[in-house]
């Protein structure tokens, strides 16, 4: 019998997550009735990671936020192989850069570093 997991994560616009799951080639699937494992709660979107066998479920929480739930042995996996922190580095990257850019900021130059930190320039055109 699997045992269900949930992450906490800072995920708000789904937008931006979407942004985020195309970056590290995730498939997700959107609408009602969805299912995955063992979640009860409704679930917004399915995903499935790359080299993931069964997918996990993105659940919107009562402080606005969305967790990632799934079987625990999934989960683990994920976290380990880092993919759940690349996927909060990849979504917050695209809310940075389209809060930035709305704001009138051009980008000048961007650049990722050996420990795949991203390094943004940006400046604004008065």
């Amino acid at each position: 019998m699997s045992h269900l997991t949930r992450v906490k994560t800072k995920l708000v616009d789904l937008d931006m997550l979407k942004l985020a799951l195309a970056d590290l080639d995730c498939q997700y699937e959107e609408g009602q009735n969805l299912k995955v494992a063992e979640v009860t709660s409704p679930i917004l979107m399915k995903i499935l990671f790359p080299g993931a066998t069964k997918h996990v479920a993105l659940i919107r929480d009562k402080d606005g936020t969305c967790s990632l739930a799934g079987d625990a042995t999934v989960m683990g996996n994920l976290n380990r192989e880092g993919q759940i922190a690349q996927l909060s580095q990849r979504y917050a990257y695209h809310t940075v850069k389209s809060t930035l850019l709305k704001q009138g900021f051009l980008m000048d130059e961007e650049t990722v570093g050996a420990k795949n930190e991203i390094r943004m320039t940006l400046r604004r055109m008065d």
